[in-house]
């Protein structure tokens, strides 16, 4: 007997020839369970039949979609064997089912109710097959930054806050390498590194946008005698004469800090 996913391989197939000419298309399978996997969100199910439903909602509309006995549809003859004299006189192979061809027809009723045993064997473990749940949250980068300054005037502690919403977000995309205990070194200088870009992308973001453009900053910037450049975490650093010093990497090419900040401020109270 055809498996579900046999069934399923070939409504993709069929699907890719299909012609734009005609104005509306409908679709009948005699699979109640392949039925409910194209009528359902393709993120529901398992990588294989997740990919096939994707195919085909993106070339049909689901809504067109209609469930028809095996007795009505043709292609279940040869899944069930017949010979080349029958097949060749057989209405039904070439001509479709009697009930395609009434002036009134009517696709209320085609649909059935599927056994949820049955469709519920290629959802993925971590989908509910009650309730599906979109959550949207739109926060500006700015705002963010300006609501993490808020919290604390140590400069320590928000880089703390960073790091725990960083590893937050980390732990909320994946459930095998979850990251627990205290903070790391990288975890850290990640955050650090997050807040200093995004000042910089606030307060100087034409010249972020030319210099990760690799063009030259604006000749009117007041940046533009510093020699800046962007390091490998993106963060504005100043160029010159230290970069033949001894000094440490941060030492000679020390990071632009805007005046008249209030992280800026928080920064220099840290460190003096």
């Amino acid at each position: 007997m055809t498996s579900y996913r046999q069934i399923f391989m070939h409504k993709g197939s069929q699907e890719n020839p299909r012609s734009e000419v005609f104005k509306q298309s409908l679709f009948l399978t005699d699979s109640q369970v392949t039925l409910h996997w194209i009528k359902g969100p393709s993120h529901r199910w398992k990588p294989f039949v997740a990919n096939r439903v994707r195919e085909i909602q993106s070339l049909t509309d689901p809504n067109s979609w209609f469930h028809c006995s095996g007795k009505d549809n043709p292609a279940d003859l040869l899944t069930r064997g017949i010979s080349v004299d029958a097949l060749t006189t057989n209405s039904k192979w070439w001509n479709g089912s009697s009930f395609l061809r009434q002036i009134d027809f009517q696709t209320k009723g085609l649909d059935e109710a599927i056994p949820e045993r049955v469709h519920l064997t290629e959802m993925r473990k971590n989908s509910n097959p009650k309730e599906d749940i979109s959550l949207t949250l739109t926060v500006t980068k700015n705002n963010f930054l300006e609501n993490i300054i808020d919290i604390s005037n140590n400069y320590v502690k928000l880089i703390r806050v960073v790091s725990f919403l960083y590893r937050f977000i980390h732990n909320c995309r994946t459930r095998i390498t979850k990251i627990k205990g205290p903070l790391t070194s990288q975890e850290v200088s990640h955050a650090e590194n997050w807040l200093i870009h995004s000042l910089h992308e606030r307060e100087f973001y034409e010249e972020m946008r030319k210099l990760l453009a690799g063009e030259p900053i604006p000749m009117k910037s007041k940046l533009t005698p510093l020699n800046v450049f962007l390091d490998e975490s993106n963060i504005i650093r100043v160029g010159g004469r230290l970069a033949n010093s001894n000094l440490n990497e941060k030492a000679k090419f020390p990071m632009i800090l805007p005046s008249r900040n209030v992280l800026t401020d928080i920064i220099l109270s840290h460190y003096h």
